[in-house]
């Protein structure tokens, strides 16, 4: 079992994959006081298989969180994480003055269209929001 956990600004996604699908994600606050421990006991209370998971990969944009979620994977789960980032083996080419500055976010985005509708395609991404008035 894969764990995948997006740490964005204000959520964090953590989903988990059996094969190529995914069987169950939460979308929770991005707490950027969050320790270790705390987010060890988290991922156990949201996925009660967390026994079962052999590989996580993690996709930030957050780098003072990335490290706490890292090491709550060697803690917690015994797995070394792989970090998305422009220099992994992803199947594609970052044609990007300088490829460190794409967003972790964004080069995810874009190995997964990629995988699955090939080329070219054009990416959008965005998360709406609708708040409730009274009415």
């Amino acid at each position: 079992m894969l764990l995948a956990i997006d740490i964005g600004n204000t959520h964090t996604v953590l989903g988990t994959f059996k094969k190529e699908r995914l069987t169950e994600y939460f979308r929770v606050t991005s707490n950027h006081a969050l320790t270790t421990d705390e987010c060890g006991i988290l991922v156990k209370q949201l996925f009660p298989d967390y026994g079962k998971v052999k590989d996580v990969i993690i996709c930030s944009v957050v780098p003072p969180l990335t490290p706490i979620y890292q090491e709550m994977s060697k803690k917690f789960l015994k797995v070394d994480s792989v970090l998305v980032q422009w220099n992994l083996p992803l199947g594609i080419k970052i044609q990007y003055d300088d490829p460190s500055q794409v967003g972790a976010d964004r080069i995810a985005n874009a190995v997964a269209a990629y995988q699955i509708y090939a080329g070219p395609i054009i990416i959008v991404d965005f998360f709406l929001y609708h708040i409730r008035g009274n009415d």
